[in-house]
């Protein structure tokens, strides 16, 4: 194991989602040490990322997080969609806005969720 810390590059809210989507295999743990975000990083399982590839990885590590959430949404709102219940047009809208997330967002720190009618 060899010791990294944090690149100024990269979020320190970034840093262990990004890595963990690189290589969970590859660290135990992330600690910020009060100096800073340090982590020990097993260089014979993957080399250690470039800051470049953490925040990569973290961007997809959130869109991962918003779909997730989203599909938990339309599932609790899925009854609706069977044939012996009616659904409303809002309950139709506010389903089609959470199908339509993630292309509709230009980024996933800045999600607007709808409205639950």
């Amino acid at each position: 194991m060899t010791v990294y810390f944090k690149p100024d590059e990269v979020p320190a809210n970034s840093f262990s989602p990004g890595l963990r989507l690189i290589n969970a295999n590859a660290f135990s743990y992330v600690e910020n040490n009060g100096s800073g975000y340090r982590v020990d990083w097993d260089d014979s399982i993957e080399p250690f990322p470039s800051a470049d590839k953490i925040n990569a990885a973290s961007v997809i590590s959130t869109w991962n997080r918003v779909r997730k959430e989203r599909n938990e949404l339309l599932a609790a709102t899925d009854f609706y969609a069977l044939s012996d219940v009616t659904m409303s047009a809002d309950m139709a809208t506010y389903r089609e806005a959470l199908r339509d997330l993630p292309a509709s967002t230009a980024n996933s720190e800045d999600v607007v969720w709808p409205t639950k009618p």
